[in-house]
């Protein structure tokens, strides 16, 4: 981007000088005071305004769990539209100045930036044109003025420091803001990433010194100024000549010490120190140490899980297996109590012990015994934002870590471990259940498959920031009970026992959960019904007794290999299946065969709904499973239409009435 510095540097100088074009013939003065105090300067302004900047970018990184400022830029950037009022005097001067597709191009390198890549890394100069878009796009990141100047100014630092001292040199990669910032957002190996809270203090604490040095730049200025400005001149009186006004100033007066970086050369005394003799001298602040925010070795922890066999109305079937539909009445009966009651209800009846439960919005911890009894409850002191995403306030299911100066550590369940500061409750046992309750009503805790698991109700743009639980992979063994007499054929039989049989090669080949595999066994169970009554169709024998005849009757002649074949009359074998199991169309008459082709093919389908879904504003994770027989039986576009209805469909009531006919008992470990 280094085509358009000369537009860039235009464009925020006139940004700054905008919004005060009245006080022109006053502002030359008040930019020479202000160049002349940065010379003089001794409280390392720009140093710390530089580290400021940076502090801020790097909240922004860490709140929306992006490792590097290129992928926070590159998530930003994609609410940027070239055509946003806002932008369209950016827009003007680049097309005045024969650069008509500048705009455009330098949100589509914002959209593609990689810091792994020396290629689209961004440099200070990038990272100065995206605060001059995203300051007014995105003012909630805090971007100033002054954040653009300093950034700007650094980009001639860093420029210089290589040109001198070699691209790579310690130099040149310490002024980079980009490489500075990664030291504080876990993106090195071993390094964690700082919390809101931690990096609020290190913003609170610089902006204080900071402002404080501005404060006393601008009565110095007022002073220095005299009446010729303020006694009723041009700018209206000392009172009307604000803070703000110093800062608007003090960033153009960095803007035009950049001008004149271009046509010298600056000194380092040290690897952190820059100057230029009459003109600047600045220190880049300190960062972290190897040893600080190192990431903290996890715990080998296993998630409470409901013991079945305390609660009364679960059936146990010899000892060793429960009844499915019993646990979902259990699970549903829990999960429409409030989260907190949901938490408490679930341990119950788990096999843990004492556990707790914050609240962010009351600033409140409570300590629980696996009864319910609350054993003790304490005030917090939260800093920082508290939304839910992970690095803020968090929210989710988490376990005690330790207890170190002071500090409780919680870990969560992908192994991630963060301080969270505020929370005064030593002594707390290591891998205690520990549970931050959601202030979204898009978040929710949910008790499926004997666990609790915190996620979103309906579907996210961005699922990076939040603590949302990773997907369940353990399988558990499952027994298809036949009920109903009139179901329980020979092909029936056969047909559900290989899909209980081959449950943990089926999960496994296609990436199922246990809950969508026991979801789909039933699906395939009522399509067996619905498709050939269990193998005991007279239909169903004479289609595959003179696969001719059905072909001709469909239009193609003698050719068959369109035909639908085997019990649940499977037009196409999946390419897993047949690779895994040798199943071929010509033997889908197998009840075995058709089982794991059936099962196959309802996993494709699954993924297939799951990207199409979207069309469809009535499906959700909790009835997806209603639509699947859509594709099954070739009519996706009923799911793309937003068209399908499976309560008033024919073919999915008579599933579900065949469902009745069924119970599948899951093994107790």
């Amino acid at each position: 981007m280094r085509i358009i510095k000369f537009i860039i540097l235009l464009a925020l100088s006139l940004n700054l000088s905008a919004a005060e074009s009245d006080y022109s013939i006053c502002e030359d003065q008040a930019i020479e005071f202000f160049q002349d105090a940065i010379a003089k300067d001794q409280s390392n302004i720009l140093g710390k305004q530089y580290q400021l900047t940076m502090l801020k970018l790097a909240r922004a990184s860490i709140a929306d769990a992006r490792p590097s400022l290129e992928d926070e830029i590159k998530k930003l950037s994609k609410s940027f539209d070239p055509n946003d009022p806002k932008l369209k005097y950016i827009d003007q001067m680049y097309k005045d100045y024969g650069y008509e597709k500048d705009l455009e191009s330098v949100i589509d390198s914002m959209r593609s930036a990689n810091y792994w890549k020396r290629s689209t890394r961004f440099y200070n100069e990038d990272v100065s044109a995206f605060i001059l878009l995203a300051k007014d796009i995105e003012p909630e990141l805090g971007l100033n003025e002054r954040d653009a100047a300093i950034t700007w100014f650094m980009s001639y630092v860093s420029d210089k420091a290589s040109d001198q001292f070699g691209e790579t040199s310690a130099s040149a990669n310490l002024t980079n803001i980009s490489s500075r910032l990664a030291n504080f957002t876990g993106a090195y190996a071993g390094k964690r990433s700082l919390t809101d809270s931690e990096i609020k203090k290190k913003i609170d604490e610089l902006k204080k010194d900071i402002d404080r040095t501005m404060l006393d730049l601008h009565r110095e200025l007022v002073i220095e100024l005299g009446s010729e400005c303020f006694e009723g001149g041009l700018f209206g009186g000392a009172c009307a000549y604000t803070n703000d006004l110093s800062q608007v100033l003090f960033s153009q007066a960095v803007m035009d010490l950049t001008g004149e970086l271009k046509k010298s050369k600056i000194n380092s005394l040290e690897d952190s120190i820059y100057s230029e003799k009459g003109k600047f001298q600045f220190s880049l602040l300190k960062l972290p140490s190897a040893s600080e925010y190192r990431k903290e070795i996890p715990l080998s922890l296993i998630p409470p899980k409901l013991d079945y066999k305390s609660v009364a109305d679960i059936r146990i079937h010899d000892s060793y297996w429960i009844n499915r539909e019993d646990i979902e009445k259990l699970e549903d009966r829990l999960n429409i109590l409030s989260d907190k009651e949901k938490i408490k209800a679930f341990h119950e009846h788990a096999d843990s012990e004492n556990y707790l439960i914050m609240n962010k919005e009351t600033m409140t911890l409570e300590y629980f015994d696996k009864s319910g009894r609350l054993i003790k409850k304490v005030r917090l002191n939260l800093e920082g934002k508290l939304g839910d995403e992970g690095q803020l306030g968090g929210a989710g299911n988490y376990f005690v870590h330790s207890y170190k100066n002071g500090v409780l550590y919680l870990q969560d369940d992908r192994g991630n471990i963060r301080p969270y500061e505020g929370v005064d409750l030593p002594g707390l046992k290591v891998s205690t259940n520990f549970y931050i309750l959601s202030e979204s009503k898009d978040h929710h805790f949910k008790i499926k498959g004997g666990k609790i698991h915190f996620t979103t109700k309906g579907k996210k743009s961005d699922y990076l920031p939040f603590n949302f639980s990773k997907r369940d992979t353990s399988v558990t063994s499952i027994k298809s009970v036949i009920k109903k007499k009139d179901y329980q054929t020979k092909t029936a039989i056969e047909f559900m026992g290989e899909i209980d049989k081959r449950k943990g090669e089926i999960t496994k080949l296609y990436g199922l959960t246990d809950h969508e595999y026991n979801e789909l066994s039933k699906l395939a169970f009522g399509i067996l019904g619905n498709e050939s009554q269990f193998g005991k169709s007279k239909k169903y024998h004479i289609k595959e007794a003179l696969p001719w005849l059905v072909a001709i009757a469909k239009g193609n002649g003698t050719n068959t290999s369109s035909n639908s074949r085997g019990p649940t009359q499977i037009k196409t074998v999946p390419k897993k299946i047949a690779k895994k199991y040798g199943t071929t169309k010509d033997n889908l008459e197998q009840p075995k065969m058709a089982a794991v082709a059936t099962m196959g093919f309802l996993a494709e389908a699954l993924a297939e709904l799951k990207a199409k879904e979207k069309f469809h504003p009535g499906i959700n994770e909790e009835n997806r499973f209603n639509y699947i027989h859509y594709i099954y039986m070739g009519k996706s576009s009923e799911i793309t239409k937003a068209t399908a209805t499976p309560m008033r469909n024919i073919y999915f009531k008579q599933i579900l009435n065949f469902n009745k006919g069924l119970e599948v008992y899951e093994k107790v470990d």
